[in-house]
């Protein structure tokens, strides 16, 4: 069956939105505007907070490890990271920017383990195929673009169809890049092309996929998860938020993005 390209373009999945702060930095939040905690950083969280948010040995671990000097902190994160992921260099690539990337965008091309762990993995796979049956119904039309009153078109977005997600605690026992490093993810721009068949009918074909993620560590990775129990990630934690206060050069989280062609 033969067919025209009748349009091209990008859709928005998920209802996160990413924002340019300038100079590469880029931060994520939900639709109403709000930053998650592993977003922020040198924010010092008081006594009272922790107190609110840590509990039992948790909040005994967080004081313990909050005496440690900064190498210490930054050796622990590393050498976590390093034995969670697939790919030794990505991960000293990844520790590095956290300690010294003033929170720039640190972008993983087609060509990197976890772009191609991604695009093998049936979490992907699902997600395209959850994708395309949602794409069908909005292409009836004749049309990927989402169109104003005033004649203008907008990007489409895409909010009931779920995003990738890796669980950090199917790294047990193996190393696995896409939970080490991303887990879930929050935000994806896909690069679609629209063709019109002979029998009047239309197809939609994906060759491309950017996915977003926050690298950085929230409460969940300091206080009462199972998670929170490797003390890398509360050594990112206590980097994150009280070893740079004042300084936006280190220990800054910063946004993942991850590119998947065909």
């Amino acid at each position: 069956m033969a067919k025209k390209l009748i349009e091209e373009g990008s859709i928005f999945v998920g209802s996160n939105i990413i924002k340019h702060l300038g100079n590469d930095v880029f931060v994520i939040s939900n639709s109403s505007g709000n930053i998650a905690a592993d977003n922020i950083s040198g924010d010092n969280p008081s006594a009272k907070q922790e107190e609110q948010l840590c509990s039992g040995l948790s909040k005994i671990r967080l004081s313990n490890i909050k005496k440690w000097d900064t190498e210490s902190l930054k050796d622990s994160f590393e050498n976590a990271l390093y034995l969670m992921s697939d790919t030794g260099s990505d991960a000293k690539k990844l520790a590095n920017h956290f300690f010294s990337g003033a929170g720039k965008m640190f972008i993983f091309n087609d060509t990197t383990n976890i772009s191609k762990e991604i695009k093998e993995s049936d979490e992907f796979k699902n997600f395209t195929k959850s994708l395309l049956a949602e794409l069908k119904k909005e292409m009836g039309d004749g049309s990927l673009k989402k169109e104003n009153k005033n004649g203008t078109y907008d990007i489409l977005r895409i909010t009931n169809v779920s995003l990738p997600f890796y669980d950090v605690l199917s790294v047990v026992g193996k190393n696995d890049d896409a939970a080490a490093i991303l887990g879930g993810i929050q935000l994806a721009i896909v690069k679609y092309e629209l063709y019109k068949n002979d029998n009047k009918t239309y197809t939609v074909e994906l060759p491309s996929f950017y996915f977003y993620d926050s690298f950085g560590a929230g409460w969940e990775d300091a206080c009462n998860t199972l998670k929170s129990y490797a003390n890398g990630l509360v050594s990112m934690f206590v980097l994150q938020h009280y070893r740079n206060i004042g300084d936006k050069t280190k220990y800054q989280p910063f946004v993942i993005g991850v590119e998947i062609n065909f």
